[in-house]
């Protein structure tokens, strides 16, 4: 179950099944990127949390894996892999956005660079 834990108080995520992967502060917004898994048909999808909520989840084919999420220029980018497409992917806003030639051990575990 996806949890946010801040100051010790755990949050639980809107949804029984997934993880949380990354977490970041934008203003007053605590996002948190992770995936989330159908439990009848064991399929994962890419979701992005603000508040607590589900903001946006990426524009995505299921079996999708979100590693994580920073805002640039107002603009929301998160980053992971689309099994279905079989490339890594950056969702800028929920368009997805296919990078050739990575596989998904070589995708950055961070985007808070940008």
């Amino acid at each position: 179950k996806p949890i946010l834990v801040t100051n010790g108080v755990k949050t639980f995520l809107p949804n029984n099944y997934g993880g949380a992967q990354d977490v970041f502060v934008d203003g007053n917004d605590v996002y948190v990127t992770g995936t989330t898994t159908d439990t009848i048909s064991n399929i994962s999808t890419s979701r992005v949390w603000k508040n607590g909520t589900i903001y946006q989840y990426p524009n995505t084919t299921n079996k999708s894996y979100a590693y994580s999420s920073a805002m640039f220029n107002n603009e929301l980018y998160t980053i992971g892999y689309d099994n279905v497409v079989g490339k890594a992917v950056i969702w800028k806003n929920g368009i997805a956005n296919y990078l050739s030639n990575f596989k998904p051990l070589e995708i950055s575990p961070g985007l808070n660079t940008l």
